[in-house]
């Protein structure tokens, strides 16, 4: 090639710009042409010394890497003009150039690529014994479930060799069949780039399952998509034994729970309603004892109704005590914006349902009034309600809707949540609310829980003053609403005033009647299923100066008290017939002509809350304390007749 040509190519853009060392080569690779600066820069060289002189000269061998003209990268050890040697990649591009065939050969430097896959080599030695020694089974899969790598332990644990295992899919080596619908969701869920820990059963070589905890984490390539998964696998059959042995034996626990609690309230009951009379006509006798002066029998009344009194209390310490093993309800009571309280349980609850693939929608007026309430206590309720409307749904909606309504006879809120999961049957209606009951026993293992929600969030709904009711078809769905009254606090604090009232008279909302024109006493309407119950009623009150009127069952307090519009009611809450006390007084509070009526609740039922939250005037637990009521109707008592 003459000098002219030898120039041209040097002098070429690509040559000079080029970042790589570049050599234009005879097509044999016997003499070099032409180098860039960047040539000379990297191997020490003058262009003038290479030029005309055989490239063999810049490699350790002394001659040209073998398959160096096949156009592909080959790695081969160069040598600078000072002895030292470095790795370089060679790649060779076949071109024409006045008539004659010649190759570019461009050469890199790689010794730092070099480096870092020896530190990358040695890396993975480290990791591969670290995840040798793990006690853990560790398998990593592609985004197609295809195992890549496996440890010993999780070869043991399947009861094969990693060979076996490689390249194979997870799915086809490891899990039953029962068990494919559960682990292709979290296939999908971990292709969302979703991690999660889980129990699953797995499967050994010979069939033989196995109960695993597995901690699956997605990771990313290049690309930032999903590229497989990260799994570690721990056997935890033993637990898994242990566990069922205690859940047999809490099973059994509850059971007897149960039954001492259902034992406790029909004793409380059926003991309570002796004792009533004892204590009740025990008290009556002295006191007309007194009037006839036979002092002489009152120490033996004194020592029955005495032992009354004492076997009361027994009683009462037993019921005191099973309330303490349920645990004793405190609240926190606080003014909150309801708008504020739904963006929170929002971010707690939306990653949940992200998760299981539902839509949440919440749909709140701004212009809502502002709550009194314990704020958690209202929040565990909703969150409950929204997590189980999440696990019972799949790929649906979930919707929180709030509206103004009318709890009792107070302002309150209703709060909706609706879903389109797979509904309840009328059979599991009828237990949903029980302690540890399930809408179905079959559901435990899909979707968990101890079944205590629904009752906790029930009971907490009661103790401030709502309710929470349920309407559910197979299927469509359910939607569960929790009504409360905005001044929850004012609700609590009045039951507590009118439960812990003394003997003092009371200072109360109790108000007359708009008493009948007709002349004669007032009337006082005693509803008790119990006779002996309302003869000492009517004695007392006949004493006292009202004509008395009785009832033994709702239906009856309800027809005569449209009959005779008493001045007052008496009202027990445990009565047969199909309409307890409750039902009574919801339905007397709601007629127009019977709302005025003052009732007062007198019960065995210790629970003044709900008694007020209805409408009822006062609150007197049995064994009826004579001095206590005297005080509730002392503002009924006719007026004494003139002295002459």
């Amino acid at each position: 090639m003459n000098e002219p040509t030898r120039e041209a190519l040097a002098k070429l853009g690509i040559f000079r710009a080029a970042s790589d060392a570049i050599l234009t080569l005879r097509a044999d690779g016997g003499e070099i042409l032409a180098s860039n600066p960047r040539t000379q820069a990297l191997f020490g060289f003058a262009e003038a010394d290479l030029a005309g002189r055989p490239p063999g000269l810049l490699f350790e061998d002394g001659e040209l890497p073998p398959g160096w003209q096949d156009g592909e990268p080959v790695e081969a050890l160069a040598r600078k003009a000072d002895g030292e040697v470095f790795p370089v990649e060679l790649v060779a591009t076949p071109f024409e150039f006045g008539g004659e065939a010649l190759h570019w050969v461009a050469l890199r430097d790689v010794t730092e690529r070099k480096l870092d896959e020896a530190t990358l080599r040695q890396s993975e030695a480290r990791f591969r014994s670290a995840v040798e020694t793990l006690g853990e089974g560790l398998v990593i899969t592609d985004a197609f479930d295809r195992i890549t790598y496996v440890n010993s332990r999780m070869a043991e644990l399947a009861d094969r060799t990693p060979e076996e295992m490689i390249g194979r899919t997870v799915e086809e080596l490891l899990i039953p069949e029962d068990e494919l619908p559960d682990y292709r969701e979290r296939m999908q869920i971990r292709l969302q780039g979703v991690s999660e820990q889980y129990e699953l059963r797995l499967k050994k070589k010979g069939g033989e399952a196995f109960w695993a905890e597995i901690s699956a984490s997605p990771f990313r390539g290049a690309d930032g998509q999903v590229a497989g998964t990260l799994g570690a696998v721990m056997d935890v059959s033993e637990r898994k034994r242990i566990q069922e042995e205690l859940i047999a034996a809490v099973d059994a626990a509850e059971d007897a729970s149960r039954a001492k609690s259902a034992f406790l309230a029909n004793m409380s009951h059926e003991l309570r309603t002796p004792l009533n009379a004892i204590i009740g006509y025990s008290e009556m006798l002295a006191e007309e004892m007194r009037d006839r002066e036979l002092d002489d029998l009152l120490p033996d009344l004194d020592k029955v109704y005495g032992a009354g009194k004492h076997l009361l209390g027994l009683i009462n310490d037993i019921l005191d005590l099973s309330k303490i093993e349920a645990g004793k309800m405190d609240f926190v009571l606080e003014d909150f914006a309801v708008p504020d309280l739904l963006r929170d349980l929002q971010g707690t609850i939306q990653p949940l349902m992200v998760k299981a693939g539902n839509q949440l929608e919440i749909v709140c007026p701004a212009a809502l009034p502002r709550v009194k309430a314990d704020m958690m206590r209202v929040r565990q309720i909703l969150l409950n309600l929204l997590s189980n409307a999440n696990k019972f749904t799949e790929k649906g909606r979930v919707t929180l809707r709030v509206e103004e309504a009318t709890v009792g006879q107070a302002a309150g809120l209703a709060f909706h949540v609706t879903d389109t999961g797979i509904g309840i049957t009328p059979e599991a209606m009828e237990r949903l609310f029980q302690p540890f009951m399930q809408a179905d026993y079959t559901s435990t293992r899909k979707y968990g829980g101890t079944g205590l929600g629904l009752t906790i969030c029930r009971q907490l709904a009661h103790k401030m003053g709502g309710d929470v009711t349920v309407r559910s078809e197979v299927g469509q769905g359910s939607t569960f609403t929790v009504l409360l009254p905005l001044r929850v606090g004012e609700a609590l604090e009045r039951a507590i005033e009118r439960a812990e009232r003394a003997d003092a008279p009371t200072q109360s909302t109790l108000f007359p009647s708009q008493r009948s024109a007709a002349a004669g006493p007032p009337t006082v309407l005693v509803v008790d299923d119990d006779g002996l119950v309302r003869d000492l009623l009517q004695r007392f009150l006949t004493k006292e100066g009202f004509r008395v009127a009785t009832a033994a069952d709702g239906h009856e307090a309800l027809r005569k008290a449209r009959e005779l519009h008493p001045t007052l009611i008496t009202l027990d809450v445990v009565m047969p017939g199909g309409k307890d006390g409750w039902q009574v007084l919801e339905e007397l509070k709601n007629d127009a002509e019977l709302e005025p009526i003052p009732v007062i609740m007198m019960t065995i039922v210790d629970n003044p809350k709900r008694g007020f939250d209805l409408g009822a005037s006062d609150y007197v637990t049995k064994p009826i304390d004579w001095r206590r009521l005297g005080a509730a109707i002392a503002s009924y008592k006719p007026a004494p007749a003139p002295k002459a």
